[in-house]
């Protein structure tokens, strides 16, 4: 059904064609995903390189990429969101944060996995976008420690005279959870904080994400 649904859509619908080679594909008068499939290949690797090859192939509905029966592991984890009204206090985007930690770190636990890198960013009202990020001593999956780095990168990043529309947050540098190394002089805190969360976690996995929240949340 390729040549009935695929190839009457614009030529920018297809998967790698952004702007600047949907500017150049019209100059040679291909404006269509059908007319970019029968376009001289020889006159694509000209203009577009290798490039221009893949996305002919793709839109005569070929990819030679190999399939792999896993799905590749999470480099990272992240969450952002769009705020309801616009975020003009540190207390209300600490609020904000929590929740976006509470949600990225359940998913890490999920999968066994720790980060060691905290990443913030932000988008003000009028759509200008920062970010900042800090290294934690160690791997951590641990939602309280997650946000407390958090807090401390937000704190540096926005110095608190523009409104903030969007916040986010990522964990990277992902290790798995049992390759954690730890402090020999580590208390029982992290330990507790652990099984408090697995508990947590498989509650609200059985009855909805919200069966246990933060009061603060």
């Amino acid at each position: 059904e390729i040549e009935n649904k695929l190839w009457p859509l614009p030529v920018r619908d297809l998967f790698l064609v952004g702007p600047a080679t949907e500017k150049k594909l019209k100059l040679y008068g291909i404006y269509t995903i059908g007319q970019l499939a029968k376009a001289d290949l020889a006159l694509l690797r000209r203009r577009l390189g290798k490039h221009g090859e893949t996305i002919w192939h793709f839109a005569n509905g070929r990819n030679t990429d190999a399939v792999s029966p896993k799905p590749q592991e999470n480099k990272g984890y992240g969450n952002s969101v769009t705020t309801a009204r616009d975020v003009e206090t540190k207390e209300y985007a600490h609020q904000v944060l929590l929740s976006l930690c509470e949600t990225v770190a359940a998913r890490m636990r999920k999968d066994n996995k720790c980060g060691a890198c905290v990443s913030v960013h932000i988008r003000t009202f009028e759509f200008q976008h920062a970010s900042h990020q800090k290294m934690l001593h160690g791997a951590t999956n641990i939602t309280s420690q997650i946000f407390k780095a958090a807090c401390q990168v937000f704190d540096e990043l926005w110095d608190g005279t523009t409104p903030l529309r969007l916040l986010g947050i990522a964990m990277t540098n992902i290790t798995r959870e049992e390759t954690v190394q730890f402090s020999l002089f580590q208390d029982e805190s992290r330990e507790k904080s652990r099984k408090i969360h697995k508990a947590k976690d498989a509650v609200n996995a059985r009855f909805g994400a919200a069966t246990i929240v933060r009061g603060s949340s």
